[in-house]
């Protein structure tokens, strides 16, 4: 028999729809052709949802006379080494008659083949092996089936943590949280890498006011990474110790000072359970929003009804992400009420002065005063001021007390009084230091700094409150600590450096360098 041998010339590739959810893909016979035999083909892609690909391609070919009786099937064997699936071909021949011009009748002989192949997610590597009567041919083809990236659900910012929730990737064995300061949060770009997360996941430690950017990704046998979409989020704690005062048709909300919010939402209605979720379904549910500038701002929702009792809560908001609700209180307007809120204390030198605000009742008359003491008994009050008829609405009041005991935690609140009735305010405390005093020989003369025994304290010039904790042994004074917000200077105490101050400025000396930190004292 007279033959031409030729090399497998080509692959057909079929894909296979994955099957989810109880529908069946539809093959797609011919979506992809490649040259295979003899050529390594690399990085072919594939979508996610196909499972398999059906493989094929021609055997050898023989052109003589007379039938196909000596033609010799070719063997096929092939592998996947990402699966670990093997197998032989189904090899099957073909023969075929022409007219040769020159040489007249002639046969042509041959074989084909094909396979379904099961594809993993990742890089599969697969290859043919050929075995002829005269030769032996090898063939690699790597197809890259995509893996399912993980679908986000849900996020919810929470105080320094957030909690993500994701659908499963299929053939995921594991996820990865990435959070970056930065847009486009990737394994190439993060501050913080969580490893071997499930869904939901709580991410904590984080800081309130700050701004994160996350990206999910799926891992898969190969270790690939395919990432959901980026998000942002804020963490931001709920408002603390909010109090609520009622007034002559109003009631005066407070809550202490949040610096990273750009805004505050208040829940109201008039059925106790009130949250940012069901305000709406509730009887006179109403929601406001509040720009807080100062901490000694308070927020009033007037027009309200006498005799009827009002439940708030308040969240915070940075960055567009809402907190979760703080406690809810409760408060009711009654006619002639003087809502009396204590707002703060600002520290002095060798004092502080208290502050408050009322709502004063249109036509009254209306004494305001502090008390303050030791523990909620009091015992001591400030001297008083009339609000007059002449001043209905909002009046901003505050005194200084001195003579203060040293190391001492104060009580204080605001209280008001007319002809109708006695109003306070809530509880608040305050803390003095001591006088400025020798901590140990290596601060020689801590001139303006206040010690309480554990810590030093100042103020820079920036009115940042810098506290330093103080460690001590028997001839050096270790400290650190910074003063919080942007511009605000730092300073960490050693015993490398001898350390005095002055009334403005503390100073650090070594033998290589002398420097110093700008600072008022309290």
């Amino acid at each position: 028999m007279e033959g031409v041998m030729k090399r497998w010339t080509s692959i057909l590739v079929v894909l296979t729809s994955l099957f989810i959810g109880g529908c069946g893909g539809d093959s797609s016979d011919g979506s992809y052709w490649e040259e295979l035999l003899g050529i390594n083909v690399s990085d072919r892609v594939v979508p996610e949802d196909v499972s398999y690909i059906t493989l094929g391609g021609a055997g050898p070919i023989y052109s003589t006379w007379g039938n196909c009786d000596g033609y010799t099937l070719p063997i096929v064997t092939w592998s996947n080494e990402l699966t670990g699936h093997s197998g032989e071909a189904l090899v099957t021949t073909w023969h075929t008659t022409y007219y040769d011009p020159f040489l007249g009748p002639r046969d042509r002989c041959g074989s084909s083949f094909s396979v379904p192949i099961y594809l993993d997610f990742g890089e599969n590597v697969i290859t043919f092996n050929g075995k002829m009567p005269n030769g032996y041919d090898q063939d690699v083809i790597n197809v890259r089936r995509l893996g399912r990236s993980p679908t986000v659900e849900e996020y919810i910012p929470l105080d320094g943590s957030v909690t993500i929730s994701w659908s499963p990737a299929v053939g995921a064995i594991s996820y990865n949280l990435y959070l970056a300061n930065t847009p486009y949060a990737s394994k190439n770009n993060y501050s913080t890498i969580f490893t071997n997360v499930q869904s939901p996941f709580t991410a904590s430690g984080l800081g309130n006011g700050h701004r994160y950017y996350f990206v999910m990704s799926a891992l898969y046998g190969n270790g690939d990474d395919y990432y959901s979409d980026n998000y942002s989020f804020t963490p931001n704690s709920a408002p603390t110790n909010v109090y609520a005062s009622a007034g002559d048709s109003l009631v005066a909300l407070v809550w202490d000072d949040y610096p990273n919010a750009e805004k505050f939402f208040i829940y109201m209605a008039s059925e106790s359970g009130v949250t940012k979720d069901n305000w709406e379904f509730l009887t006179d549910g109403t929601k406001r929003q509040f720009s807080k500038t100062s901490v000694s701002d308070i927020f009033t929702v007037g027009g309200l009804e006498n005799d009827k009792t009002y439940y708030f809560v308040v969240t915070t908001a940075a960055n567009g992400d809402e907190s979760l609700d703080s406690p809810e209180v409760a408060a009711t307007p009654t006619q002639g009420s003087t809502a009396a809120v204590t707002t703060g204390v600002t520290v002095i030198s060798g004092s502080r002065r208290l502050r408050g605000i009322i709502q004063n009742p249109v036509g009254y008359n209306t004494e305001v005063w502090f008390e303050y003491g030791t523990d909620t008994n009091y015992g001591t009050v400030t001297s008083s001021f009339v609000v007059s008829t002449y001043w209905p609405g909002e009046y901003h009041f505050n005194r200084e007390v001195s003579s203060l005991i040293e190391n001492t935690t104060y009580h204080y609140r605001l209280v008001s009084n007319n002809s109708i009735g006695t109003y306070v305010g809530e509880d608040r405390t305050f803390r003095t230091y001591t006088t400025p005093q020798l901590v140990i020989g290596d601060l020689t003369y801590p001139n303006g700094l206040k010690f309480d025994g554990e810590y030093l304290y100042w103020r820079d010039y920036h009115n940042g409150l810098m506290k330093l904790q103080v460690s001590t042994n028997q001839s050096s004074v270790l400290a650190t600590g910074s003063t919080g917000g942007a511009g605000h200077v730092s300073i960490t105490m050693n015993s490398n450096h001898l350390y005095w101050a002055d009334n403005r400025t503390i100073f650090a000396d070594s033998e290589n360098n002398i420097w110093r930190v700008r600072l008022d004292a309290l």
